[in-house]
Order: structure tokens, then C-alpha cells, then sequence
């Protein structure tokens, strides 16, 4: 579908789905760019994610988003969408994940949702690398530092030119 994600209807060229995986539109959640409100009409853009989960029917889903989707509005949306993924069946496990400590390079908290619907009970990995120079604990004391931007791509040719770093990035 090449348009509006609000004028995209589901087909029925795929018969089985055993996971969707996606990220509704995350502007109008996010504190990067200062004010933010309930009613951003962007903010109903999840709705387009669980509409294709309730087409498709996968046995499993992960929708990403910021942190800012699970407290705007005193958690209103964050509800709403719990609500809404019930309704259709499916049991959810949301969580805050600082990205880095699961190999992405990346200094970044993200909201993670997964979802189901065969009843089964989903266990988030574990933790699987460390803040440099952190005090250790018993569970983080073997894990390797988190993964530099230079350490995931600085072995890649990189085209001579400029380039833009908005400043939410540019650490």
C-alpha cells in the first residue's frame, strides 16, 4: 500500500501469520520534540497496527514505540491499547527497555509490547550487556559493554558528505 496508513484495507493475499512486528508512529508520544497532548491525531495511529493484528490473527505480535506512549494523558493511551488488544483476543506484556543493554546501539528507553493469543506466557530476555565502567553487580558482572554506534558500524565505507543530526540524536 503506497499512501495513508489510515486508507490502507487488509487484504487477503496472506492466509497465516505467525507474527507482525511494528512501530506505530511515535511523534505525538514522544518528549523529544517539547509539547505533546492526548489528542494528536498521530497518537491514534496504533489503532492502524491492531487493525491488522485483528485481520491477520497472528499467533504472536511486537509493537515498539517510546516510552512516551505508556504515561501521556496519565496513561490513557497506554490503556487503550491494552483494552483494545483484549478485545480482540490477545494477552499483552509491556515493558520499558533501555535498548543498549539488549546489544543496540543505541542510549534509548523503548516501550516493548508482546502479545499473543495461544495463552502462552511470554518471559522477557534477559539483560545481556552493561553501562562501561558501571558498578557490577552479581547479574551484570560477566556481561559485556554496551554496543557503541563506532563499534556496530565503524568498520562500514561510509560516502564523503555531510550530514544532519537532529539534536535527540546526536548523542
Amino acid at each position: 500500500h503506497l499512501g495513508k496508513i489510515e486508507d490502507w484495507k487488509p487484504g487477503n493475499k496472506i492466509s497465516e501469520v505467525d507474527v507482525i512486528i511494528g512501530g506505530p508512529p511515535c511523534q505525538g508520544f514522544s518528549l523529544a520534540r517539547g509539547l505533546r497532548f492526548v489528542d494528536d491525531p498521530r497518537n491514534r495511529l496504533f489503532k492502524d497496527f491492531i487493525k491488522a493484528v485483528r485481520h491477520y490473527r497472528p499467533k504472536w505480535f511486537v509493537m515498539e514505540n517510546v516510552q512516551g506512549i505508556t504515561n501521556i494523558g496519565q496513561g490513557v493511551i497506554l490503556q487503550q491499547i491494552l483494552e483494545d488488544f483484549s478485545d480482540i483476543g490477545y494477552s499483552v506484556e509491556y515493558k520499558i527497555v533501555n535498548m543498549a543493554e539488549y546489544g543496540v546501539p543505541q542510549l534509548r528507553r523503548r516501550a516493548i509490547f508482546v502479545g499473543n493469543n495461544t495463552s502462552q506466557k511470554f518471559d522477557w530476555p534477559e539483560i545481556g550487556y552493561k553501562k562501561k565502567n558501571s558498578k557490577a553487580s552479581l547479574f551484570t558482572i560477566n556481561l559485556p559493554n554496551f554496543v557503541s554506534v563506532n563499534e556496530a558500524f565503524g568498520d562500514l565505507l561510509l560516502p564523503i558528505g555531510s550530514y544532519f543530526s537532529h539534536r535527540a540524536n546526536s548523542q
